[in-house]
């Protein structure tokens, strides 16, 4: 869940802060959400795991960890676009775990339930969101779902194996999950190269990835002004 949380309940427990951070009850309100979700749809849709190993194989799609109990091939269709769902979404800012963040997630949500209420103020569990964090969320999510699209893309175009097999090839790789339908070593060559490449992207970040592909070396220049438009959506 990161060190934040760490540090945080740490802190608290030690009693130098009164409460713990509004970032660490999204954290654990979001990393419990995601593990009774996942541990309850793979027990159900997978009839062959145990209440134990969907919780261990959803907690290892969570963390990005690699550790798995249960052969993922051996899972229903339902079951892994479950953990290609939750490799996605992936661990915690300060944490050594990949996807786009619980945070970011959580952000996300909080934004499409505003819109749908007609509130112009994106609040979760009664706190205002920062716009700049939004914008970070939002960006986030495209960025990674831009290049997970780009992977998925060249391996349907360069491999003959299964979409579902590629896809969550791909996941798992951008996400550095670890998880693995066993279908690496049938890949040709550009195949392995194309996940290798997702998997560097993965590691260092879709954003810091996009950032310094789009950066300019004229620190300098002044942003140019321009005029406030509508636009429908």
């Amino acid at each position: 869940m990161g060190f934040i949380v760490v540090a945080d309940v740490f802190n608290f427990i030690r009693r130098k802060t009164k409460e713990i951070s509004f970032t660490t009850k999204i954290i654990l309100l979001t990393t419990v959400c995601l593990l009774a979700f996942g541990t309850f749809t793979l027990f159900v849709t997978t009839p062959s795991l145990s209440l134990a190993e969907a919780f261990f194989q959803t907690m290892g799609a969570s963390t990005t960890s690699g550790f798995n109990t249960a052969d993922i091939n051996s899972l229903s269709s339902c079951s892994v676009l479950i953990l290609i769902l939750i490799m996605s979404i992936g661990g915690s800012p300060s944490g050594t775990a990949g996807g786009i963040k619980t945070t970011v997630f959580a952000s996300v949500v909080a934004i499409v339930y505003s819109h749908l209420r007609l509130n112009p103020l994106v609040t979760f569990l009664s706190h205002r969101l920062p716009v700049q964090r939004l914008y970070a969320a939002t960006s986030t999510v495209m960025l990674y779902s831009v290049f997970l699209f780009i992977s998925v893309f060249l391996l349907t175009w360069t491999e003959n194996l299964p979409f579902l097999s590629l896809l969550f090839e791909s996941t798992a790789a951008l996400s550095t999950a670890g998880f693995s339908m066993e279908i690496t070593t049938q890949l040709s060559v550009l195949g392995k190269l194309i996940i290798i490449g997702t998997m560097l992207v993965g590691r260092i970040g879709v954003v810091t990835f996009s950032m310094a592909l789009l950066s300019s070396d004229e620190e300098d220049e002044k942003p140019k002004v321009v005029s406030q438009e509508d636009v429908a959506v």
